[in-house]
């Protein structure tokens, strides 16, 4: 079982920053938003959404998960 963390309310803060924090805790990942209010927005996740990965990537994290406003 992965342990991952939320990341609604950590979008104030940059997605680097955000990642450095979730690497300090010793959890493993992160279920990022990608919504019109969230750290990727829908329309830009072509682009954006690799280059989120690869952040938390560089911090020895996962996103194996990623939150939406699809219904």
């Amino acid at each position: 079982m992965q342990l991952i963390l939320f990341s609604k309310m950590f979008q104030p803060l940059s997605l680097t920053r955000f990642a450095e924090i979730v690497a300090e805790t010793g959890l493993e990942g992160v279920d990022l938003t990608v919504r019109s209010n969230g750290y990727v927005k829908p329309g830009e996740a072509l682009e954006k959404l690799p280059e989120a990965v690869e952040i938390f990537e560089s911090k020895g994290l996962k996103v194996p998960m990623i939150t939406t406003e699809i219904t």
